[in-house]
């Protein structure tokens, strides 16, 4: 598989619809409910936004 993602084969990417931060994602979770569109939430920022 990652032998298709250097050769342009397999882009992951595409199914990606938005990227959250961590303190995003208990709202994100929440909304599996309803959700409707194809793709997936990725959290990509993992710092706290609470920290000094």
């Amino acid at each position: 598989m990652l032998d298709m993602i250097a050769t342009g084969r397999l882009a992951p990417g595409r199914i990606v619809t938005r990227t959250v931060g961590l303190h995003q994602a208990s709202a994100v979770l929440e909304s599996l409910e309803t959700y409707g569109p194809t793709g997936v939430v990725v959290i990509d920022d993992f710092r706290d936004p609470f920290a000094p």
